[in-house]
Parts: structure tokens; C-alpha cells; sequence
């Protein structure tokens, strides 16, 4: 597979790892440049990340130091910030000079952020973390000379940034660096950095940093940091009505003043009856095969004869291929069985104590006709092959509970997977969370202090540490929340796919869609199958629970078999648990919901006007559309225009009564207001209040 490391400079993971080079997927960049990352674990090696990983990836974080080197020499990276080159671009054009003079093949590359990156391996040495900033400048609004507060250094990226503006960086020891296309390589190769001794580049860099340094303490004027020009807030004033409107619509459908069709919702997504295809990776459905390399490296006995021998020999060359890509060891393996098929009385002769392991690899590579989607991997000392069970497939079923004891409400709009829960942090892997996990986050904590005798349990596939004082264990729980769809391990996820579809012409593909599918529907249904038995799991959990009326609350609108078909089961939108306030409203709600919508869908072309208005709770107008529809006629859209003139009248009305009055989205009917403001139709006598210009 090929990574794009930088701008045009594809590069196979094959050979990143023949360079000696750690690395590991990259899958956010940073916006912003280089921002020291928190990740502190070791990477995995770089097969054993597997495709799907690097199919995500948008290019990959090299480790610097120890995990990078070769021949002893520990691979160091000396940043050169924008905010360097800006503030004296000639001190830093002579110490990049003459570090390049140092060497015949210099790696120099330049960052997203403007900066300059110059890699190298440096024998014998690590530069430590704690020393990792060579040059910064503080504000010294506290008193302190700038550059004086070397504790800075040990700081993260983003606290380093609100601290001062760093200016270099040599990073090495526990350092992860990002390459992905945004970088530009301007000379050398990436594959090959120099070898350069510390007796001649920390001279170098020390020149540079008192160079530097007395220009960074007085040219406070001189140098203005680089800021992204503000986005303007021309919306805030249009934000705040929506809000006001919203908000009291909310209000009025929860004293039953108005429907709560009135209030915009997404389409559902969950219809019933329910149907979902279920692939479990489970004993009787797939059977994995252990074949130990004891039995190959035993075929190797020169007793046992030259055919056995050259069998021994060519599958051990097969396994030990190393810096391959996986479909070669694969390919490997494929040959040696295909080579030696015509001795098989002889080899299973000798094997048939062995569990007859010479046949089913036959098999195996007879179902799996393509290498690179062929579930066979080594792991350890053996070598791990699935084979179909003819038994079938099984299914793990929800333990049977009553509506009596648990009451479970599921979303029925939004799937919500992790990517539209939470991001990565610019440069690390910890997680931030959206605006639509802020706020369901936000609802869940209401409903902890609202009922604090209420215990809650939360299942969900990112850190809760920050909840930690708030959540429950299950088992002494009486509300569970299940926040969006369960996130799958990548290997478990790639395997099963492996298992099910290896067989098949057309090759898996493990890429996303934009709605954050994936593209091959083989790959999204193990996927949701995976993750509706990670919920099944949960609340089977949840059920051995002993705690009377129990709820669960799925926000995720996946469908679970034996759950989301259960006639029990109650389906919300979010908007319902908006009206209600708390789980405790939520049902009444819901039923409330489905008795306006069991009205809308008997509304006919002849129900009086006046009835669908109530059932919609719309305007007069909106209401004549709706049955002009069902007439058999065109409906005619009346402009916006008309419409805020015709509501305008001759008296003055608030941008929420105007909302309120005219059919159309907010945000165009606010805008439009703005156009009429604009050419003078009509005047805005103060914030949020209109009249026609007479």
C-alpha cells in the first residue's frame, strides 16, 4: 500500500519499514503545523496495524528518536517555525545553510504551517524531552525575561502557544511528528536522512539560538504572530432568534398549546418491521485453525525425505518473508500448497497426527481465492487460518426482558457513529467532542442533577474520566445510556470481513463515505452487526441488574435485533426529549407525537383547513399548500417578499413573530429580511423589530 508522506512523494509502507522508520497512522491532520502530540504508548509494528487503519489514515506520524533509528543513530527533527523565518528570515536562511552544508543528501521539508522541518540521525545521542525547546519568547506581561521559564518546555503544543511563540524545536525523545500531503519535501529523501554527529549540528543550533534570542527579547513591536482573520458573527443576532424562537415553540408544545409537528425534524431513518444481516465471528459459523510452526520446522528432519523437506523449507520462507507486503506471504503460502498438492497421501501420511493440517489448508486456499483478502496471518508461533462451518451462522439473541422492569427508548433519526461524536485533538489522538455529543452530554448531566437519587450508566466508545464522578457501574444502575454507534476494533472489524467476503470476485474496500459509511456495503453491514452486538451485549449486562423499573436510552438510531422491533420499544427524536425535559416526560411525549402524527397521515383532501393547521401546527397558509397537494393541484410557492410584506401589514412585528408567520426556513427568511432592510422596503426600528416603509 502507498502513503502519501508529502505533496507528490508517495511512498509504500513496505518501504518505511525496510528504512527502519516507526510509524503509525495518521488519521486527523493538524491544522495548524506541528503540534507536539500526547500520545506516550509505543506504535505497533507496521503490518500489525493492518489496511483498514491505513486505508483511513491520512498519512502517518513518524516516532522520532530511539523507535526510528538504524546502526545506533536516533532520528531527530529540528523545526523551524514560521514565526522564526518571519521574525528574522536571515539568521534562520544561515543556520539552515549550514546545517545542510553538513551532509550530501539533507532532508529538508517544509510544514503546513509555513515552518521548515530539517530530519536527520544523530549517532549515539537523544535529545531529551524535558530540553526540547531551544528558542521561545514569553509575553513577560509577568515580569519575567523572555526565554526565562524553561518549565515551558515540558508543556504540550497548545499550552506552549498560549505561552509564547516557539521559534525551534529539536525533537527526538518520545517524539511523533506528522507527514502527511500537506508537507512539501524540498530536498533529500525521506527513506535516507544524513548521519550527523552531535559534535557538529549542536553547534550549528546554539549559534542560531543567541543569534536569535536577543532579537525575539526586542523586536516585540517589530513582530506581530500570525492570526487568522476573524470569521464575522453577522449570524449572532439571527442565532439568538432562532434560539427564541425554538425555544418557545418547545414551550408551547409542552403546555399542549401548539403540535409537536410544528417543531422541524429530521426524517426517520428506523421503520419497522425491521430486518439486519448479522455476520458473527463466532465457533460455529467460522472455525479458526491453529497450525503451529513446531510442525513446520519438524518437516525439516532430513529422516523424513527430500519431498517433506523442500515442503518444510518453502513454507518457512514463506512466513519469514519479512518486510513484505501481506498478500506476498500470502502468495508464498498459496504456492508451496499448490507445489506440493500432488504428494498429499505422502505429507498427510506423515501429518494425519497433526490435525490433518496438510487438507485443510487445501481448502482454505481452495475457498480463498485471493491473496489479499485471504483470512490467514501468523501470530506468534502459528499460523492462524479460518475455514466456514457448515452449521451455519449463529446469532447471539437479546436476553428476553419485560417492558415491565425496563422501558427502553432509541432514537429513531441519526446513526451517530464516533466520527460524528467526537475529533482528535490537533496533533494527538485524545479525543474532543462535538457539538452533538456537547449537547447530548449536556441533556444527560441535566438529568443527573435534576434526579440526583437517579443512578446513570453511560456506554460509549471515548473517554468518560471527566464523568467519572457521575457514572455508575451498571450493575447499580437504573438508567443506561448507550451515546451514539459503538466504535469496532479495526482488527476484528478487517478479519471478519476477511471471513465472509475473502471468497468473493470483488475485493473488500475499507474506505468512508462522507456520512461516514463505508463504501463497500459488505464492509458497513459486518460493521453494524459488530456494533448492534456490542449494544446487545450491554444491555444483557444491564438486565442481570436487580434494580426495578430500569430505563435505556439508545441514541443511536442502528437497528438492534430483538430490540428496536419490539413493539415496546419506544422511538424518539431528539426534539421529543427536548419537550419533555427528562426521562421521566419522555413516553408521554412520544405518545403525544404519535397520536398528531397517526392524525397527519389520516388528513384527506377534504379535512377542513382549520384541522390541518392544528395537526401541523402551521399557519393558514401552509395549511392551504398541505391540502392543495392532496387536491391534485400545484403547490405554489409564495416569495419570501410577499410573504414578510403581507405579514408586516402596517404594524411593527418582531423577527420571532415574523418566523413564526412566514413559510420558510429561518435562516432565509432572516436573510431575506436583511435584502428588504437593504433597499429600504422595510425599515428595523430597533434589535429584531420591523415595519414597512410607507
Amino acid at each position: 500500500m502507498t502513503l502519501h508522506c508529502a505533496h507528490q512523494y508517495p511512498i509504500l509502507i513496505d518501504s518505511l519499514e525496510v528504512a527502519g522508520i516507526a510509524c503509525m497512522p495518521l488519521y486527523r491532520c493538524s491544522k495548524y503545523g506541528y503540534i507536539e502530540s500526547q500520545i506516550e504508548y509505543e506504535p505497533l509494528p507496521m503490518l500489525e496495524w493492518g489496511i483498514f487503519q491505513w486505508h483511513s489514515s491520512y498519512g502517518m506520524r513518524i516516532q522520532t528518536g530511539v523507535p526510528s533509528a538504524r546502526e545506533g543513530a536516533n532520528w531527530h527533527d529540528i523545526e523551524f517555525t514560521l514565526q522564526a523565518i518571519k521574525i528574522d528570515p536571515e539568521a534562520v536562511s544561515r543556520c539552515i545553510d549550514a546545517l545542510m552544508a553538513l551532509t550530501m543528501n539533507p532532508l529538508l521539508t517544509l510544514t503546513p504551517s509555513g515552518g521548515l522541518r530539517f530530519s536527520c540521525r544523530i549517532p549515539n545521542y537523544l535529545h531529551p524531552k524535558s530540553e526540547r525547546i531551544y528558542v521561545y519568547h514569553r509575553n513577560t506581561a509577568d515580569g519575567r525575561e523572555a526565554g526565562e521559564d524553561k518549565s515551558a518546555a515540558t508543556q504540550s503544543g497548545e499550552e506552549m502557544g498560549s505561552a509564547g511563540n516557539i521559534y525551534l524545536a529539536v525533537i527526538a525523545e518520545k517524539g511523533y511528528v506528522p507527514w502527511d500531503a500537506r508537507h512539501e519535501v524540498l530536498t533529500g529523501d525521506l527513506l535516507n536522512p544524513p548521519h550527523i554527529s552531535k559534535q557538529i549540528i549542536f553547534p550549528i543550533i546554539e549559534a542560531f539560538r543567541s543569534e536569535l534570542q536577543p532579537i525575539a527579547n526586542h523586536k516585540d513591536t517589530l513582530y506581530q504572530p500570525l492570526k487568522s482573520d476573524p470569521i464575522p458573527d453577522t449570524d449572532s443576532e439571527s442565532n439568538l432568534e432562532n434560539s427564541e424562537v425554538e425555544n418557545d415553540k418547545i414551550l408551547s408544545i409542552r403546555n399542549r398549546r401548539l403540535s409537536p409537528l410544528a417543531l422541524k425534524r429530521s426524517k426517520p431513518e428506523i421503520k419497522r418491521p425491521l430486518t439486519i444481516h448479522r455476520y458473527m465471528n463466532s465457533p460455529k459459523n467460522y472455525t479458526r485453525n491453529r497450525l503451529p510452526i513446531a510442525v513446520i520446522e519438524d518437516l525439516l528432519v532430513p529422516a523424513h525425505g527430500e519431498i517433506l523437506n523442500n515442503l518444510g523449507l518453502t513454507l518457512l520462507n514463506a512466513i519469514r518473508l519479512e518486510n513484505q507486503p501481506r498478500s506476498n506471504i500470502v502468495h508464498g503460502l498459496r504456492t508451496a500448497i499448490q507445489t506440493f498438492t500432488w504428494k498429499t497421501p505422502e505429507i498427510r501420511a506423515h501429518l494425519q497426527d497433526q490435525d490433518d493440517y496438510w487438507q485443510k489448508l487445501i481448502a482454505f486456499f481452495a475457498h480463498y481465492k485471493r491473496n489479499a483478502d485471504a483470512p490467514i496471518m501468523r501470530d506468534g508461533d502459528f499460523i492462524d487460518f479460518y475455514l466456514p462451518n457448515a452449521e451455519g451462522h449463529t446469532r447471539e439473541k437479546i436476553q428476553n426482558y419485560s417492558a415491565s422492569n425496563i422501558t427502553v427508548f432509541q432514537l429513531r433519526t441519526g446513526r451517530y457513529p464516533y466520527q460524528t461524536l467526537a475529533d482528535f485533538n490537533e496533533g494527538s489522538i485524545r479525543w474532543n467532542e462535538t457539538q452533538i455529543a456537547w449537547e447530548f452530554k449536556n441533556k444527560i448531566c441535566d438529568e443527573m442533577k435534576r434526579f440526583p437519587q437517579i443512578r446513570h450508566s453511560i456506554h460509549a466508545f471515548y473517554d468518560l474520566r471527566s464523568w467519572q464522578s457521575a457514572i455508575k457501574p451498571i450493575e447499580a444502575s437504573n438508567v443506561l445510556w448507550v451515546l451514539g454507534m459503538p466504535a469496532i476494533g479495526f482488527r476484528s472489524l478487517w478479519q471478519t470481513c476477511q471471513q465472509f467476503f475473502g471468497h468473493e470476485d470483488e475485493p473488500l474496500s475499507y474506505e468512508w463515505s462522507r456520512d461516514h459509511t463505508f463504501k463497500d456495503t459488505r464492509v458497513q453491514s459486518v460493521y453494524e452487526s459488530a456494533a448492534a452486538e456490542s449494544i446487545i451485549r450491554k444491555i444483557n449486562e444491564f438486565h442481570q441488574n436487580p434494580l426495578p423499573d430500569k430505563k435505556v436510552v439508545i441514541l443511536t438510531s442502528l437497528p438492534i435485533p430483538g430490540v428496536t422491533d419490539r413493539d415496546d420499544t419506544l422511538l424518539f427524536d431528539w426534539e421529543d426529549y427536548l419537550i419533555a425535559g427528562d426521562l421521566e416526560n419522555l413516553a408521554e411525549t412520544i405518545a403525544i407525537r404519535e397520536d398528531y402524527e397517526r392524525r397527519r397521515d389520516a388528513i384527506r383532501a377534504d379535512t377542513p383547513r382549520e384541522a390541518v393547521e392544528e395537526i401541523y401546527g402551521c399557519s393558514p397558509r401552509q395549511a392551504n399548500r398541505i391540502l392543495q397537494k392532496l387536491r391534485g393541484g400545484e403547490s405554489l410557492r409564495v416569495p419570501l417578499r410577499e410573504q414578510i410584506l403581507e405579514c408586516l401589514g402596517s404594524d411593527e412585528k418582531k423577527t420571532v413573530d415574523i418566523i413564526s408567520a412566514v413559510e420558510g426556513h429561518p435562516k432565509a427568511i432572516q436573510g431575506e429580511l436583511k435584502r428588504l432592510v437593504d433597499t429600504e422596503e422595510i425599515l428595523r426600528i430597533r434589535w429584531g423589530t420591523y415595519v414597512r416603509n410607507r
